[in-house]
């Protein structure tokens, strides 16, 4: 530690002069990398726009300002969150976050290999489902009565203490120096930049984006303003979940070497310890509060958990118990709220019956909606689960052609023309009147009596009438008061052949045969 000490901490500088010191880890090729990575899933946002516009010069300032010691970072951006709880949220700015990424780069090449096999937040090859795992693998080691005790750190970022944060990263880059080679230079930049980052008066800089009145609701020992002075990470930086796993690796290294626990899982502040005696337990929390207290100025949240493996851990989205898993019912009921402002949004009630309204944006909502609770479902026993979801929100099965909601009913999987665009819907919408954009015309399968049609010539496997598209609101009006279930396809794009994609639009149901339409519809 003593070089970083008498070069960085005391003096706060080290030698920058050659360039040739900072070409191998401050070059451009590793800014674009770092580059590359930050715009992962967020290249269309405005600022990522903004940055790509003068990619080269941006590249070149970063790296310069770094090398000169003449990075500081930006103003970050404040915003409240209300799921799970609410909470404030800390953006930097996306020249910051550039920087972000080939800092944690740098620093998780160096000091990752010191960390335990099973602190699982924010790692490469770790997770939400390896910490899962891994708690239900030590579970099943007993083979009797076993007990579990699950504990929190109460108001874990904004209790962070910065001296030692420092601290414990000084000795971290002064170890790599004697057993990897890390130059003096390179450790300093690094330290440099941690500690500018770390000190960062975020909450007097901050630049507040949300309504006052959803900040005021954030509690005020959960703000970063009320910590107090030089203490607390924002939530929201990449840089602020490495050194979480940083600040508690001291946390780890205690109750795995001097404790001796074997079976031990942390995710951030939450972790999991496993005996097959209650009162090893208590012996070990106790330690444990006396250590978070002694060295690293934390506490933890009161009541702790403390109960036979049996009873299941509720653990990260799961409840875990040693032979299978179950979502938490959080998880679920958050669902089910979102199903129920997207059912007020698509399925307007008119004349005596149903018409939901499939527009692209709702339908991608749905479809992302549905997919990231099915990933997360996925893990755990959970097909009566995704049945119950089906019988409390039917309409999904106009949707989607299997129970998990995996494969959608509005478009065809696979087709190779008009004709098999039309039997698709015929199959997967039996007994309804067909409605299909095709260029200025509309084609139905069936008409009310009154409406002038006549027959479609395009395709001789298609029987079907032809109107006029601008008369779709009067078929639609028709059909509506007749009460007779349809669905209208619209046109929106293209395939990849050429062919153009028809998906549905409008689907109308009468509602004394809601029910049996949805006993009618086939699943695949």
């Amino acid at each position: 530690m003593s070089t970083i000490t008498t070069r960085t901490i005391q003096t706060g500088c080290v030698s920058f002069a050659r360039e040739s010191e900072t070409a191998g880890y401050l070059s451009l090729q590793a800014i674009d990398q770092a580059y590359r990575r930050c715009r992962q899933r967020k290249r269309k946002t405005y600022q990522a726009c903004l940055y790509e516009q003068q990619l080269l010069d941006h590249l070149v300032q970063t790296r310069d300002a770094l090398a000169h010691q003449s990075w500081f970072p930006r103003p970050p951006v404040v915003f409240t969150v209300t799921k799970p709880k609410n909470r404030e949220v800390y953006a930097a700015h996306y020249q910051d976050r550039v920087v972000h990424h080939w800092l944690v780069r740098e620093l998780e090449a160096l000091i990752d290999r010191d960390f335990i096999h099973d602190a699982a937040a924010n790692r490469t090859q770790r997770g939400t489902h390896f910490a899962v795992a891994r708690l239900q693998r030590f579970m099943r080691c007993y083979h009797t009565k076993a007990w579990f005790l699950q504990l929190d750190i109460s108001n874990f970022f904004n209790s962070i203490h910065h001296p030692t944060l420092l601290a414990l990263l000084a000795h971290k880059l002064a170890k790599a120096q004697r057993r990897h080679g890390l130059s003096s230079a390179k450790a300093g930049v690094l330290f440099e930049v941690a500690q500018r980052i770390i000190e960062q008066p975020c909450a007097l800089q901050a630049i507040h984006i949300s309504a006052k009145e959803a900040y005021q609701r954030v509690p005020m020992h959960k703000r970063l303003e009320c910590a107090p002075p030089h203490t607390g990470l924002p939530i929201g930086n990449l840089t602020s979940q490495f050194f979480a796993n940083l600040y508690l690796n001291e946390l780890d290294q205690f109750i795995k070497h001097q404790l001796r626990c074997r079976h031990y899982v942390r995710y951030v502040d939450d972790f999991i310890i496993l005996h097959a005696h209650a009162r090893q337990l208590q012996h070990w929390q106790d330690a444990i509060a006396s250590f978070l207290h002694d060295t690293l100025h934390l506490r933890l949240k009161t009541p702790v958990t403390l109960a036979p493996i049996q009873n299941g851990a509720n653990f990260l989205g799961y409840i875990v118990r040693p032979s299978y898993l179950l979502v938490r019912h959080r998880v679920v009921a958050n669902l089910y709220n979102t199903l129920h402002i997207q059912t007020k949004q698509c399925m307007l009630p008119v004349a005596q019956g149903y018409r939901l309204e499939l527009t692209p944006k709702w339908r991608d909502a749905l479809r992302s909606t549905l997919a990231s609770y099915g990933g997360h479902f996925r893990h755990a026993q959970s097909y009566r689960l995704h049945a119950q979801i089906l019988h409390d929100f039917p309409w999904l099965a106009l949707l989607f052609c299997d129970v998990l909601c995996q494969r959608p009913r509005w478009q065809p999987e696979c087709v190779t023309s008009m004709s098999t665009q039309w039997r698709w819907y015929q199959t997967h919408y039996p007994g309804s009147i067909l409605l299909v954009e095709c260029g200025r015309e509309l084609l139905c399968s069936a008409l009310p009596g009154h409406i002038k049609a006549k027959v479609y010539q395009g395709s001789a496997h298609l029987a079907a009438w032809s109107v006029p598209m601008q008369r779709l609101a009067d078929v639609q009006s028709e059909l509506e008061a007749q009460q007779r279930y349809y669905i209208f396809c619209s046109e929106q794009g293209y395939l990849k052949g050429g062919l153009k994609r028809r998906c549905v639009r409008t689907l109308y149901l009468p509602q004394s045969q809601y029910f049996d339409i949805l006993k009618s519809l086939p699943t695949f």
